[in-house]
């Protein structure tokens, strides 16, 4: 499971220049058609989904090849609430690159010559008019001057039947790697 903070471009009339703030700093993740002004019943987010080269808090991670290699098959998968797949409140179009923990996009050729871990930034919607709770509550934590500030992140979980495991280091490219399941 790998987690996030998550971004926002609002785009109702009174922050329309926050939403055209928010869509320059992050219009690289997105599909060059997107117009947050003329869907305001869609509330565009952005995260960094997850890393590569890398392990998580819970010691799980891929290769920087890895999470390059399957950044495309996120486009057009479903976003749900809380992990449950009866939920779903949104939708992903689009992806990008960072160094890990920064913010300034790469290119997935500056991804693969990095020597560091990287982070693989989704971008998306939520579906703002049916699932409006939640759309107020990702706004609020977004906002850095509200109480809920930080409270909302994202997460996706990865289903996999083989695995090596990493000794030594969270940064794959450290580590020692076990890949024989005898030892």
């Amino acid at each position: 499971s790998f987690s996030s903070t998550i971004k926002i471009i609002v785009p109702s009339e009174e922050d329309k220049y926050l939403a055209k703030a928010s869509l320059d700093n992050l219009k690289q993740y997105f599909p060059a058609d997107i117009s947050p002004e003329e869907s305001p019943d869609l509330l565009y987010i952005a995260l960094a989904g997850f890393n590569g080269g890398i392990c998580n808090k819970n010691g799980d991670g891929v290769t920087k090849e890895t999470a390059i290699s399957i950044a495309e098959k996120f486009k057009n998968k479903y976003i749900d609430l809380e992990h449950d797949r009866k939920q779903i409140i949104g939708n992903i179009i689009g992806y990008g690159f960072t160094k890990h923990g920064e913010s300034a996009s790469i290119t997935k050729e500056e991804a693969l010559a990095y020597e560091g871990p990287i982070d693989v930034v989704l971008s998306g919607y939520i579906w703002q008019i049916v699932n409006e709770d939640i759309a107020n509550l990702i706004i609020e934590a977004s906002d850095e001057s509200s109480l809920k500030f930080g409270q909302c992140s994202g997460s996706w979980e990865c289903l996999y039947d083989e695995y090596d495991v990493c000794v030594g280091s969270r940064n794959i490219s450290e580590a020692t790697i076990i890949s024989d399941v005898a030892e």
